[in-house]
C-alpha cells in the first residue's frame, strides 16, 4: 500500500535523453508534474511519437542551480559514466526517504551509495527511442522494463514502485534485478567493445573471424566471474545467446559505437570494467576482458575525447 503522499509524485528525470524523455513523456500523459534536469534550464514543449501519433506536453527543464525543493522521486538516465557526478550534483536535494530509479546501461546502480532509508532501485530496458530533436522523442519499439531493489528500504515498497511509474510502458517487478542486470551486462561485455574495435554494425561481427575468436574468449571469462557470483545457469549458454542478440539487432550501431565516433566517451569502465573489477576481487584473470578495455580507451584518446 503507498501513503498519500506518493499518489501523484512528481518525478524528477536527471539526464534527460531519448529514454529520459520517454518516460517524462508517458508521465506528463497520465498527469504526473516532471521536471527534467539538464545543463539549461527552459519551460518548452516536449513531443512523445508512437506510431502515428504524436502528443505534445509542457514539461520544465532546471538546471541544478535552480533546484529550490527536496527531490522525492528520482530517474537516472544519464550515461553510466556520468551517474556518480550527476548524482553527487543532486544529493543535497534528494529527500531522506526519496525513491532513486537507475536506468541505463552498465553496473553504476551497483556501485551507489544512498543514506539507508532512501530507496535504491535498478531498471533495465528493451524498449527503443530516439530523439527527433532535443525536445521531441520517438518511442520507436514497445519493449519490456525489468525494474527491482537494490537496498533494503527499496525492498520494503517492494511492488508498490510499479504503482509510480508510466502506466503506458511494460514494467515488471523483479525479486532479482542483479542477475537481470549482470545477464544484459554479459552481453554488452560480449558485443560493445568489439564494435568499437571493429568499427561495425552489431551484425557485422558475425562474419568477422578474429571478432568471432573474441565473443568465444570473452565469453568464457564471463561465464567463470558470473559462475564464481553463482548467478545461475543461463550464462552457461551466454555464446549462444549473443549470437543470438547480433542476429536480432544486426543492424544496429550501439550506444558505444556511437560515442567514439562522436568524440565521448564510453561505458566502457562501466560494463567490461565493472566485469574485471568484480574479477579481481574473486582472484579470477581476465586478460581479454582487460585488454579490450584497455583497446576501447585507445580509440577514445584517439578520437580526442578528454578524460
Amino acid at each position: 500500500m503507498i501513503d498519500s503522499g506518493h499518489q501523484n509524485p512528481h518525478w524528477y528525470v536527471l539526464g534527460p535523453g531519448a529514454i529520459g524523455c520517454l518516460w517524462a513523456g508517458y508521465w506528463a500523459e497520465q498527469n504526473n508534474r516532471v521536471s527534467l534536469i539538464g545543463k539549461q534550464a527552459h519551460t518548452a514543449t516536449l513531443q512523445l511519437s508512437m506510431g502515428e501519433t504524436t502528443q505534445t506536453f509542457s514539461i520544465e527543464t532546471k538546471s541544478v542551480k535552480q533546484l529550490s525543493t527536496p527531490i522525492e522521486h528520482l530517474l537516472i538516465t544519464t550515461k553510466a559514466q556520468h551517474t556518480k557526478e550527476a548524482l553527487n550534483n543532486v544529493q543535497q536535494w534528494l529527500s531522506d526517504d526519496a525513491v532513486v530509479v537507475v536506468l541505463q546501461n552498465g553496473m553504476a546502480a551497483a556501485e551507489i551509495n544512498l543514506r539507508p532509508q532512501q530507496k535504491l532501485f535498478a531498471a533495465t530496458t528493451t524498449d527503443g527511442a530516439y530523439r527527433v530533436n532535443p525536445r521531441h522523442v520517438v518511442h520507436a519499439g514497445k519493449g519490456l522494463t525489468h525494474i527491482g531493489p537494490l537496498s533494503a528500504s527499496a525492498q520494503q515498497l517492494g511492488l508498490g514502485i510499479i504503482e509510480l511509474l508510466p502506466k503506458a510502458l511494460r514494467i515488471d517487478f523483479s525479486d532479482d534485478i542483479k542477475r537481470q542486470l549482470w545477464q544484459k551486462l554479459a552481453i554488452n561485455c560480449a558485443i560493445n567493445g568489439l564494435t568499437v574495435l571493429h568499427q561495425c554494425r552489431n551484425g557485422e561481427l558475425l562474419k568477422i573471424p578474429e571478432a568471432r575468436q573474441s565473443i568465444s574468449e570473452l565469453c568464457r571469462e564471463i561465464i567463470a566471474v558470473t559462475q564464481a557470483l553463482q548467478l545461475g545457469e543461463w550464462f552457461l549458454q551466454l555464446e549462444d545467446e549473443v549470437n543470438n542478440v547480433l542476429t536480432l539487432t544486426a543492424n544496429n550501431i550501439n550506444s558505444m559505437l556511437q560515442d567514439t565516433r562522436q568524440g565521448r566517451s564510453t561505458e566502457i569502465e562501466q560494463i567490461n570494467g565493472y566485469l574485471c573489477r568484480q574479477a579481481k576481487r574473486l582472484g579470477i584473470a581476465l586478460p581479454h576482458n582487460q585488454a579490450l578495455v584497455k583497446a576501447v580507451q585507445q580509440v577514445e584518446a584517439t578520437a580526442g575525447v578528454l578524460p
